[in-house]
Order: structure tokens, then sequence, then C-alpha cells
């Protein structure tokens, strides 16, 4: 029995809406994971155009996984811009490989970083439920994050293959209360899973 997902889900919109239109850009930086530009917009509220440093970023996805105990899969990995370690649930980029926002494209994504951050897969049967998205700082950058929850997830065999760039530390299984008492406790800070959280507790789902 195959993995239950809804590739049918609200997808960030991508382009120009009504009203807004990019005037000019000058790009400032173009990196391999990260492009800056400052671009000047027409808004609905400011026809004349507003000037605006904006960061870009491919879109990427988070996953609350639970396992057949309803135990929420976390690791720990460095993370060099904070200098810390911090306890954060699986998530990784999009890659540009056919559209960015296909549902397919999407669950390969999903499936991989599981795998290799983890060393977990969805058992048969199972289910990647969508939650939406969230735009992670849009006070100046467009990086945006679909969040799902799957479930149930168990061990591959093999272990967890993560790339060079990350330096994952360990793995655990919580509890939600043990989940719920580290975020009350600000022990989880990151906001992957803090978004995670939320929207699942909205929806009744925790």
């Amino acid at each position: 029995m195959s993995t239950r997902f809804d590739n049918d889900f609200e997808r960030s919109p991508v382009g120009d809406p009504d009203g807004w239109e990019k005037l000019d850009s000058e790009s400032l930086l173009d990196g391999t994971y990260l492009q800056v530009e400052e671009a000047r917009y027409r808004t609905p509220s400011r026809p004349e155009g507003a000037t605006w440093t904006i960061a870009h970023r491919k879109s990427a996805i988070a996953v609350f996984a639970m396992n057949a105990d309803n135990r929420v899969l976390m690791i720990r990995q460095e993370r060099i811009a904070v200098r810390r370690a911090l306890w954060e649930i699986v998530a990784g980029q999009i890659d540009d490989v056919g559209h960015p926002h296909d549902g397919e494209v999407i669950r390969d994504t999903i499936e991989r970083e599981l795998a290799e951050e983890a060393g977990y897969g969805v058992v048969p049967g199972g289910e990647i439920l969508p939650l939406g998205y969230y735009y992670t700082s849009p006070g100046y950058t467009d990086e945006h994050i679909y969040l799902f929850l799957a479930r149930a997830v168990e061990p591959l065999p093999g272990g967890a293959r993560p790339d060079d760039s990350e330096a994952i530390l360990d793995l655990a299984l919580f509890t939600v209360e043990e989940l719920r008492g580290m975020i009350a406790r600000n022990e989880i800070v990151d906001s992957l899973t803090l978004s995670a959280f939320a929207r699942l507790t909205a929806r009744g789902l925790l």
C-alpha cells in the first residue's frame, strides 16, 4: 500500500499580483543559496514605487514526522549563523528540478530529507498531510516553507545520510508533551518547529 499524499494543496503565489510591478532592480549578491537585490516595486498603496532590499531563497519543506506511538522525530544540528546546535524537525530546500512548486517534486523532497537527515521513511499506508505554508521573515525575504505532517514514520535500513554541508549531532523521538515543554522553556527556538507546532495545534491535530 502506498503513502497517502494529496498533491492538491495551496501553493505560495508566484509572480506579481494585480497592483504589484517590479520597476527596476540591482543585484547585490548572486550566491548558490542566496540572492540579494535592491528592487523598486509599484504597490497598490504606492503607485510611484518603493525601494526595498530583498533576499531570495528557494522554497523549502519542513516535516513534523510522528512514529506509530505518536512520538515526534527531531534532529539536533549545528547552525553556524547563530553559533548553536538546535533541536528541529526535518527540513530542506526544494530542488529546481521541474517546477519547484510541483506536488511530486515536493513529495520527493519530503521523502529525501527524511531519509538523508534522519534515516526515516513513511510506512506503507501512512500519510503525508499538507499543513499550508508560511513566510520565514517577510520583512526582507521571499523565502517560504511548506509544512507537512508525516505519519507514521519508521527507521530505514542504513540510517541517516546527511550531506557534507550538514552537521547533525543527534536524533530523538519526543512525546508531544515533551515537545510542548521544550517550546515553553525556550529550548526549541527555530521557526520551522514552532510554526508546525502552532499550525497543528490550531487544526486540532495534536
